[in-house]
């Protein structure tokens, strides 16, 4: 009976699932880990909140007054001779509220020089823009004018000998009509390439630039001049200077019933000066003349943009016996400048010099705040 007994106590502990092991287990405590492991990789951290705004910077520039200036220096009026220079005027301030160039008086100004007025500007008188500075080498080589966009002037800086063999001293090289118009970079003083020729050069001409806030006028007896200059030696073979640039913008109109001139300059001749033959330089090639308004009015004005005119050869009796020195070419500008005369590779026939070739007059109606040329 007791044993019975103990047998129906055992079945009724193995069918519970109760054990004196189980039991034991679910009292041990948990086993740690041992060993070293691999460090937990550290995440990205998180970026922190956007700051404050910071202050609001100082108002640009007013775009008109970036154009036509601040009228600081009052009225301009011209009524005799004036030339303007690192003297004058004394604060070298160009930022008037009008000007006006009366009949019969000349202002001369710097290549490079731009003339701003928040109202009219009157040109009665005569504005002459001096040309800018040459190479000092032998002529149109030069780091400064049109001619450096391009190839510049070819020099003349060697006698050759009775019969040698010589090359064309071409011109140099001219922007065209459609960079003028659209790119003419803003190059500060620079205005056409100078000439060439033999230990001298000629002067391209300067650069003008004017901005009316209200109406240019360049009246019946008022005129621009930027000419290159023309050849002045006949003893060292020049070619003439490239044309220079006059940029006229106005927020209003422009009417022109004078002249505007950015002509090349002429070259010189060929002579005979025993026992050489000294050829004649290229012209330089013509400049620009351009026009920024709504409306713009020239029907009535002169313009001169042609390219410096190279004189025809002289008749020269057996030229292959003689020594001779080719003629320089003509700086760039708009126009190319023309070559000089050469007797060609051959050495059996003479070649003309070239006249430069013209430039251009441009108009866009359109606000001048839209070029960077203001």
């Amino acid at each position: 009976m007791k044993d019975f007994v103990r047998i129906t106590l055992l079945a009724s502990l193995v069918g519970l699932g109760c054990s004196a092991s189980d039991d034991a287990s679910s009292q041990a405590p948990e086993a740690q880990p041992t060993g070293t492991g691999s460090t937990p990789a550290t995440g990205a951290p998180a970026p922190g909140e956007r700051g404050a705004p910071g202050a609001v910077g100082p108002a640009g520039r007013d775009g008109h007054q970036r154009v036509f200036g601040d009228g600081s220096a009052g009225a301009l009026e011209i009524t005799k001779d004036t030339v303007f220079d690192d003297q004058t005027p004394a604060d070298g301030n160009l930022a008037f509220t009008s000007i006006h160039i009366a009949a019969g008086a000349t202002l001369t100004v710097p290549s490079g020089t731009v003339l701003r007025a928040t109202g009219n500007v009157d040109i009665e008188g005569k504005l002459v823009v001096l040309p800018f500075a040459s190479s000092n080498r032998y002529g149109g080589n030069t780091a400064m004018g049109i001619g450096m966009i391009g190839r510049p002037a070819c020099e003349s800086s060697t006698y050759h000998a009775a019969g040698t063999v010589s090359f064309e001293p071409r011109g140099g090289d001219g922007i065209g009509a459609a960079a003028a118009r659209y790119g003419l970079p803003t190059i500060g003083a620079m205005g056409g390439g100078s000439g060439c020729g033999y230990g001298s050069s000629t002067k391209g001409g300067g650069r003008i630039t004017i901005a009316a806030g209200a109406a240019l006028t360049v009246g019946a007896t008022g005129a621009i001049n930027a000419d290159g200059e023309s050849a002045y030696s006949q003893s060292q073979n020049l070619g003439g200077g490239g044309g220079g640039f006059v940029i006229l913008g106005s927020g209003s109109s422009i009417l022109v019933q004078g002249s505007v001139s950015a002509r090349g300059g002429s070259s010189t001749k060929t002579i005979i000066d025993n026992p050489h033959i000294l050829f004649g330089g290229g012209g330089g090639g013509g400049g620009g003349i351009l026009f920024f308004a709504p409306v713009v009015e020239t029907a009535s004005a002169s313009f001169n943009v042609e390219g410096g005119v190279a004189p025809a050869l002289p008749i020269i009796p057996n030229f292959l016996s003689m020594p001779f020195l080719r003629g320089g070419g003509g700086g760039g500008a708009v126009g190319d400048g023309g070559s000089g005369a050469f007797i060609d590779g051959y050495g059996d026939r003479l070649h003309n010099a070239r006249s430069g070739e013209p430039g251009a007059v441009l108009t866009q109606k359109t606000h001048p705040a839209n070029s960077s040329l203001f």
